[in-house]
């Protein structure tokens, strides 16, 4: 098989030219920068990188495409095209043992990878090829679903969940696979297996005799693979955050996820502020998921698509999602504890910010890539029952692997196996197993690290964790026979956690920043503005009537009405500029929660000026029926009463008027 795919094989490698790499690196949405892989033929074609470039690496990449046969015994006319990218070490004798990293993600997250593997601590010793899964955004053919969308089933503004949401997943699942089929494209040659194959290939064209291989998340079980069916070659394999064939992944979510919520309970105990704001943690969860089980509560998030009303039913296993996501990701594991304990006050609010912040991240690419592995690959072999997924593979119709692609993986390559103590996607009990078929595999535990320690982003306490991540990978690949040195992992400690010590509970602030800075909403931003600019004008014209300027010539206002207009103007535009002072020094992270203690008497500002705005609309309504003062200024202290009135109810409708 492997000489008939090499005389299919082609690679597209081209050095980056014209415009330099800074202008190749424009500030441009990624969308625009992604250019499809040129079809290649037996003349080498150009191709643009399919991702922005990082400023000042233009130089040291070689973008192209690498086309193997869909299917190694099939037609050779169907093929795909697969992105490569090559980054250049930046040493002048490197290894001839490059790094090579498969891409089982979208677009962004080729991105990311290009960003992560260009610093000079992956390519001081040797070259880094990153090479996209077959399937993803970037390859050709793609096995994105836009029938799918981002997965999410909307009915009358409800998502819906489980049972209820399978005839429409069905429905749209079928569409995807029944157009996908009509453009010849063999849904199940997009397996795992068949990127061991590729992997193969660009190792054979690239002229390499050893290599080393890097994976995250999924990518770990091609990883594994590869070491099963093709390990020629593999000089070592470096694995972080590891999903391994041999574990029941489908059937152990809730106790990978009990296991890392109950690392982070263990760490939010050890620190003496969050053990006394949040005590009791572990039986509060326990409760909160009872309690959800039983009586779920139901929120109000805004639907990713079309910018819409979500009302979303916090049963047991959306809290528990959620809470997961949240505790593998190092942006917000921080919260997860002031989470926990606001659930079992019986805030069930507290835990939108999270849940939005998931369903942001849900991506309407790669669905048909993810059916066609998990069905073919982890469904057929699961012992979990009741699963959706089931009727959703029957839909997407691709057949089962063979059984022994879900067995353990054996192997003499040394292999490090990273793997972050807060990892709820793949606990360090999943590289533990994976580790027992490994003659030299060495576990390394990342303490106080989510998925994906050294691709991740997130905040300072996890940079610390990536940086020593890195340091133990370097050390693994400069000599994969010696047990590389963890001794930075002693060192790490927890993040700051979120306590009611730094917040008020209220999510009116993150709501208002979804809706205004990243959502930029038309209406509320209008209301907003217009009741500002009328604030702003109050105020001037109070000023020019109170130094007798051309506003007084116009004759007296009616009593009283230019203090209180004043006040009420003054108060918003005061309270207005404070919370956006606060929105600019705060943590991001905790004002999504709520605001800072020390700030409540800023909440009384607005209050006072409600109180003046309704004074004004009384002495309005006052001048207007006795004709109090000129006709002129009537009208301009009747338009700043609706102002300053328009402005409260705006507040109070956002959450914004609070004590």
């Amino acid at each position: 098989m492997a000489a008939l795919l090499r005389t299919t094989v082609a690679l597209t490698l081209l050095i980056l030219g014209g415009a330099p790499a800074a202008s190749a690196a424009a500030a441009t949405p990624a969308a625009e920068t992604v250019a499809a892989p040129t079809a290649v033929t037996e003349e080498l074609d150009e191709v643009r990188c399919p991702v922005p470039v990082p400023n000042g690496q233009g130089a040291r990449l070689t973008c192209g495409v690498l086309t193997v046969p869909e299917r190694g015994a099939g037609d050779p006319e169907n093929t795909v095209a697969l992105p490569i990218i090559v980054i250049d070490s930046v040493s002048e004798s490197p290894s001839d043992d490059p790094l090579v990293v498969p891409v089982l993600g979208d677009a962004d997250a080729f991105a990311q990878a290009l960003r992560t593997f260009t610093g000079a601590g992956w390519t001081g010793d040797r070259d880094v090829i990153l090479v996209g899964h077959r399937g993803t955004e970037l390859s050709r053919p793609t096995l994105d679903c836009p029938e799918i969308g981002r997965g999410l089933v909307v009915e009358d503004g409800r998502l819906l969940t489980g049972a209820e949401a399978t005839p429409q997943r069905i429905a749209e699942i079928t569409a995807c696979r029944e157009r996908l089929t009509e453009e010849g494209i063999d849904i199940a040659a997009y397996s795992t297996r068949a990127m061991v194959d590729d992997l193969a290939e660009l190792r054979a064209t690239l002229g390499y005799d050893r290599w080393n291989l890097y994976a995250s998340d999924r990518a770990t079980r091609l990883a594994l693979s590869t070491m099963r069916f093709a390990p020629e070659g593999l000089r070592s394999v470096v694995l972080d955050g590891t999903v391994p064939p041999g574990v029941d992944a489908l059937a152990e979510e809730s106790t990978a996820f009990r296991a890392a919520a109950s690392s982070v309970i263990e760490a939010c105990g050890a620190e003496p502020e969050c053990r006394e704001r949040a005590p009791g943690l572990e039986s509060a969860l326990t409760s909160v998921l009872s309690s959800a089980a039983s009586d779920p509560a139901t929120v109000t998030a805004v639907s990713p698509g079309d910018g819409g009303r979500l009302d979303v039913v916090l049963d047991e296993a959306e809290v528990a999602r959620t809470l997961a996501w949240a505790t593998a990701d190092a942006a917000t594991v921080r919260a997860v504890p002031f989470v926990i304990d606001q659930l079992a006050s019986g805030n069930a609010e507290a835990i939108v910010p999270l849940l939005q912040r998931r369903l942001d991240a849900l991506t309407a690419t790669g669905a048909g890539l993810g059916l066609t592995r998990v069905c073919a690959e982890q469904v057929p072999f699961t012992a979990a029952e009741g699963l959706a997924l089931t009727a959703e593979c029957e839909a997407w119709g691709v057949p089962a692997r063979d059984g022994s692609e879900a067995e353990r993986v054996t192997s003499g390559i040394p292999t490090l196996l990273l793997t972050g103590t807060y990892d709820s996607v793949a606990t360090p009990a999943w590289s533990d197993a994976a580790a027992e078929g490994l003659e030299r595999g060495t576990v390394v535990r990342v303490p106080h690290a989510g998925h994906g320690i050294l691709t991740g982003s997130g905040t300072r306490a996890d940079s610390l964790a990536r940086s020593c991540a890195a340091r133990v990978a370097a050390d693994f690949l400069r000599d994969p026979a010696e047990v590389p040195d963890a001794e930075c992992t002693v060192s790490l400690r927890p993040p700051a956690f979120l306590t009611t010590a730094q917040i008020d509970p209220t999510t009116a602030l993150f709501r208002a920043d979804r809706d205004l800075v990243q959502q930029r909403a038309p209406l509320p931003l209008a209301i907003l503005g217009a009741a500002l600019l009328a604030s702003v004008g109050t105020l001037v014209y109070a000023a020019l009537y109170v130094l007798r300027g051309a506003a007084r010539r116009s004759g007296d206002a009616p009593p009283g009405t230019i203090l209180a207009a004043s006040a009420a103007a003054g108060g918003n535009l005061l309270y207005a500029g404070i919370l956006a002072l606060i929105a600019a020094n705060a943590d991001p992270l905790a004002l999504a929660f709520g605001l800072p203690p020390a700030v409540w008497p800023v909440l009384l500002i607005p209050f006072v000026a409600a109180g003046a705005g309704i004074l004004l609309a009384v002495l309005v309504v006052r001048a207007w029926i006795l004709e109090e003062g000129t006709r002129a200024h009537r009208i301009a202290v009747t338009a700043s009463a609706v102002a300053s009135l328009g402005f409260t109810l705006w507040l109070l409708a956002r959450g914004l008027l609070m004590l």
